[in-house]
């Protein structure tokens, strides 16, 4: 979807509070931002195996 697509959607107002919202939330911590870059690339741990690309279920 494009951001023209978005808006037409959406509507300006939506996507101000929606801006809004956004500008309130905390920064977010560099570990925390690494943790959860590992467990979103790696869901469940999930090895990689030479033949079958991941490793078989238990």
């Amino acid at each position: 979807m494009t951001r023209d697509e978005r808006r037409a959607l959406l509507g300006d107002a939506t996507i101000a509070q929606i801006h809004e919202r956004v500008a309130e939330a905390p920064v977010a911590d560099v570990e925390l931002c690494d943790r959860l870059r590992r467990i979103l690339t790696r869901p469940a741990n999930a090895s990689r195996t030479a033949n079958t690309g991941l490793r078989p279920a238990a």
